[in-house]
């Protein structure tokens, strides 16, 4: 095990924003630590001007460990690009040491706030991680936000082809990735069912902007490279403006997958979305064969999340009513962006059903949200729908709890990530912690499925529309369940409509364990200082 420090978003300048005091006792205390390196994870300076980095530098010379830096989106304003180049270094960097390698990257684009990675540092990034051994611990560093993080409002300010880079990580078995930019700490754990990986995002070490109740903070990682111990990673976020000193501990450890032999058969649930049925953009024979080889596979239920309609047209509804009464399981639509126009508020519920649909039998419980706003292209769920699955989810104890809504709540690959949900962060936060088992969601058509916490998400292609991206063509997805004697094992496999090849996007194990409202939002609400509202919860920790 080793011990490493993290500091981020210390917007460094002339007075604004910056708060020198904060930061100068947050260098003394890691002064004191005994670490093995330090990590800045960007937006060290708060414009990027050449006063910006000259104070940088100085107040770096403070910090007696040695110290990794990458720059953030602020570090590339007024073409602070060239002046961390000049002055600084490189802004991209390997470190590689027996049995341990870390790459740090610039994710900034000049002068905007959302990022980048881009397709020549992916393959860059690949080939580093290929000449390391493959034992090797592995860390990627870079500035802005891999997943959603709560409590940071609209997602807009993203990596752009963060679906890409997400797939890359775990396709390479990085353990653990280190993000900054939101001014707020975070945490997760996201697995593909092979490669097993720790996202940790650093709140603001000096600048006066904070969100909700989390003040300026820095952060302690005690990390074990041994894979019999699932590599263990225990984050400490120690917030500056408490006296005396306390810090916060949250726990990462995976759970090792249950044998064969104790998996029973449970159910089958067929995730399709993105038909797009009407005139333009809809393939009705692809439409067929799968409803032929879907009703084939006898699943519990099928569940369409969204873009049933190409553009909400009358004769479109009428189409999609009839075709829909070929499926032999049930059915459960949730409404898309498509199905959201013009008249589609008034014609979705006359012909298809409700806009939140419902369905339950003995062995599952699903709910379906309107995910979409009217004339916008984003969409949400909102606080008082999270809160309403939540709690009615906390009285589960054996059947299996499945949400589905059509927006983008992950990043998926070969997508660009910027239509999502506006409150994406608190929802994968709050939908992620035991009560939610499995979230589906279609905006983008691709098929992909990742675990983040307790819950596997699922993307599901399109099923019958032209507008495909990859060459499978027309997909769905179909995930397997079976039962353990702590839960649930998926296995999420993509179907090929046009052939009878699969694909399987990733095998999940899931501990059943769930919270009651006001414990989840405690858990949910992890890193928030609350001792001014009289609930003191710094001291506590949570595993």
């Amino acid at each position: 095990m080793f011990r490493i420090g993290l500091i981020s978003d210390t917007h460094i300048t002339h007075g604004g924003s910056f708060l020198e005091k904060v930061y100068d006792k947050g260098v003394n205390l890691i002064n004191r630590w005994d670490l093995k390196f330090v990590i800045h994870a960007g937006d060290l300076t708060d414009i990027g001007t050449l006063d910006d980095y000259e104070l940088s530098i100085s107040k770096l010379k403070q910090i007696k460990k040695p110290l990794f830096l990458i720059p953030g989106n602020h570090d590339s304003k007024n073409v602070g690009d060239q002046l961390w180049e000049e002055m600084i270094g490189e802004r991209s960097f390997v470190y590689e040491e027996p049995g341990f390698i870390m790459i740090g990257i610039d994710s900034s684009i000049p002068d905007m706030n959302e990022g980048r990675i881009g397709p020549k540092t992916l393959r860059w990034i690949k080939k580093q991680l290929e000449m390391a051994n493959e034992e090797y611990y592995k860390i990627v560093v870079f500035h802005h936000q891999l997943l959603p993080i709560p409590h940071t409002g609209r997602e807009r300010s993203v990596i752009q082809d963060s679906g890409d880079v997400l797939k890359l990580l775990l396709d390479e078995d990085v353990q653990l990735v280190i993000n900054g930019h939101r001014h707020i700490s975070n945490s997760y754990t996201v697995t593909d069912g092979s490669g097993e990986m720790v996202v940790i995002n650093a709140g603001t070490m000096s600048c006066k902007k904070t969100r909700y109740r989390e003040q300026q903070s820095i952060a302690i990682l005690d990390i074990e490279t041994d894979p019999l111990k699932r590599n263990k990673v225990i984050l400490k976020v120690i917030p500056l403006r408490l006296d005396p000193i306390t810090e916060l501990t949250k726990y990462h450890v995976f759970a090792p997958k249950p044998q064969i032999t104790e998996l029973k058969p449970f159910a089958k649930i067929v995730h399709i979305s993105n038909t797009h049925i009407g005139k333009t953009d809809f393939d009705e024979r692809a439409f067929t064969k799968a409803v032929h080889k879907i009703n084939r596979s006898n699943p519990d239920i099928i569940i369409h999340t969204g873009d049933l309609t190409f553009s909400s047209r009358f004769e479109e509804f009428e189409m999609a009513k009839d075709l829909l009464a070929d499926f032999i399981a049930p059915v459960m639509v949730i409404p898309g962006k498509r199905d959201m126009l013009s008249l589609g508020w008034e014609l979705f519920p006359e012909y298809i059903g409700p806009l939140d649909p419902y369905f339950e039998n003995e062995k599952l419980v699903v709910k379906g949200i309107n995910s979409c706003l009217i004339e916008d292209q984003a969409g949400s769920i909102g606080r008082r729908t999270m809160k309403r699955v939540i709690e009615d989810f906390s009285k589960e104890k054996e059947r299996l709890t499945i949400t589905a809504f059509h927006h983008q709540l992950i990043p998926t690959p070969r997508t660009k990530h910027d239509t999502v949900l506006n409150d994406s962060g608190d929802v994968l936060a709050a939908f992620t912690t035991g009560n939610i088992d499995l979230i589906l969601h279609g905006f983008k058509h691709i098929g992909y499925a990742v675990q983040v916490e307790k819950s596997v998400i699922s993307n599901a292609g399109t099923m019958s529309s032209f507008r495909y991206l990859t060459k499978a063509r027309n997909t769905y997805n179909q995930i397997e369940v079976f039962r353990h004697e702590k839960g649930f094992y998926m296995i999420v496999k993509e179907i090929e409509v046009s052939s009878r090849k699969e694909k399987i996007l990733g095998d999940f194990i899931i501990n059943v364990k769930r919270v009651p409202y006001k414990d989840h939002k405690l858990a949910y609400e992890t890193f928030q200082n609350k001792e001014n509202i009289n609930l003191p919860i710094i001291n506590q920790k949570f595993q």
